[in-house]
């Protein structure tokens, strides 16, 4: 297989894996059923229902860590699912700010989630602008998150559009896309918060690096762009290595220690989450919240090898 005919996978044979399972109605059924399978969701599940959302804030507020919740949703077929979708995320950043965290919160916004992609364009655009400005009422934030590479410019098309009445949104780059260094770079020129993940979305080689050498050095060339720039770095990663260059990195650039933050998975490394605080950084845990698990769960799943194996006994037991 020549370069060009590659496709770059971030996770491997576990990705296949998940693929199978992800495509199965009736390996889906298995796992949701089963009790050993919930016990394996809710190690990355921060909550089932907004109550627990807010709970999850305040657990995390207390020991200095900030928050980013994102309502565990279907892409939207039509404008009863964008309808809902807003009413989701307007719910959580409502009661985050009626518990008085919204301060320490903010929501996540998957594209897809509020009509990226329908037949009316205006749809997202709308839907995105009405969570924002519950969002600033509230006090509290919004990001926007970035999918399948093939969404990447109508993703940043959006964010452009609401950025201009919103100028605290922010938006995601991933480092495992090869336009990613320019898409830094356009992004650092003004003062957006800019979330900067690998990604983790398979893609051919044409746009996507495809070793993970190459998204590490993509991930350290956008961070240097990022920490240069004038907007707020937000670095999503639980990589050691790349946790040390950020530091570094910030320190070379003299950030503060409020103009940068980490962000971290729910239930991943969290004695890595309490490190960092107690040695001087902002820390945000992402918090997936809803009932429909299962496609978050497979996700996580890729991203460690060990999680594997607990999914697998779930769908040969019913402990």
């Amino acid at each position: 297989m020549s370069g060009h005919d590659q496709v770059s996978s971030p996770f491997g044979r576990a990705s296949e894996f998940v693929a199978r399972l992800g495509s199965s109605d009736r390996a889906q059924r298995a796992v949701t059923a089963s009790p050993a399978a919930r016990e394996v969701a809710r190690r990355f599940i921060a909550a089932e229902n907004t109550g627990e959302a807010v709970e999850t804030v305040r657990q995390n507020h207390t020991k200095g860590l900030r928050s980013t919740l994102e309502p565990l949703l279907a892409p939207a077929r039509g404008v009863d699912d964008v309808r809902a979708a807003v009413g989701a995320h307007r719910e959580l950043v409502q009661e985050v700010s009626r518990a008085g965290l919204a301060s320490v919160a903010e929501v996540t916004v998957k594209p897809s989630t509020i009509g990226l992609g329908l037949s009316d364009a205006r749809l997202a655009q709308a839907a995105l602008g009405e969570i924002c400005l519950a969002a600033r009422n509230a006090g509290s934030l919004v990001s926007l998150d970035l999918e399948e590479p093939s969404t990447t410019d109508e993703t940043y098309a959006l964010f452009s559009l609401c950025h201009q009445d919103f100028p605290q949104l922010g938006v995601t780059v991933q480092s495992r896309q090869r336009r990613s260094l320019v898409d830094s770079r356009w992004l650092a020129s003004m003062p957006a918060r800019v979330r900067l993940c690998k990604g983790g979305y398979s893609q051919p080689w044409a746009t996507g690096h495809i070793t993970g050498q190459d998204v590490d050095q993509s991930f350290i060339a956008c961070l240097e762009v990022l920490m240069a720039g004038r907007g707020h770095p937000m670095v999503a990663t639980h990589d050691p290595q790349l946790v040390e260059a950020t530091i570094q990195i910030a320190g070379q650039h003299q950030r503060a220690g409020d103009s940068y933050e980490f962000q971290m998975y729910h239930g991943v490394r969290p004695w890595e989450h309490r490190r960092l605080v107690d040695t001087g950084h902002q820390v945000r845990v992402h918090l997936p919240v809803g009932s429909d698990w299962y496609a978050y769960l497979l996700r996580r799943v890729t991203e460690r090898p060990a999680n594997v194996m607990p999914l697998l006994r779930a769908l040969v037991t019913r402990r």
